[in-house]
């Protein structure tokens, strides 16, 4: 199974997309602006028995966010994440947060859709 889910929202006068691949147990997220790049990709995956703590690797690219985006992502849908962040590296501090946010609206609308809620 494959789905894929694709988002467009404007944060702080900037056009930033939401690309969420959905894989058998696992999700790959995608966030960047028109140019889709990847420009890294990291990837994190819980800790089965407690679930309370992850392991993730920078599979490639500068250091960026996506490391604790992956292992925040992790830990709160207990399942691997693949993230992969295209955005500029001079993206404030706070508009990264509205993305972050953003973003985590957008797995709660699908994973509603697809039954398969935390």
């Amino acid at each position: 199974m494959l789905r894929r889910h694709e988002f467009q929202e404007k944060i702080n006068e900037e056009s930033v997309y939401f690309e969420i691949l959905e894989l058998k147990d696992a999700f790959y997220v995608w966030l960047g602006n028109e140019s889709n790049l990847m420009r890294s990709l990291t990837v994190a995956f819980p800790v089965q028995k407690t679930y309370s703590h992850v392991v993730s690797t920078k599979l490639f690219g500068p250091e960026d966010v996506s490391k604790e985006l992956s292992e925040r992502l992790a830990l709160k849908y207990h399942r691997p994440f693949f993230v992969s962040v295209g955005l500029d590296s001079q993206t404030p501090s706070d508009s990264f947060y509205l993305i972050e946010k953003k973003l985590f609206q957008f797995l709660e609308t699908v994973l509603r859709g697809t039954g398969k809620e935390s």
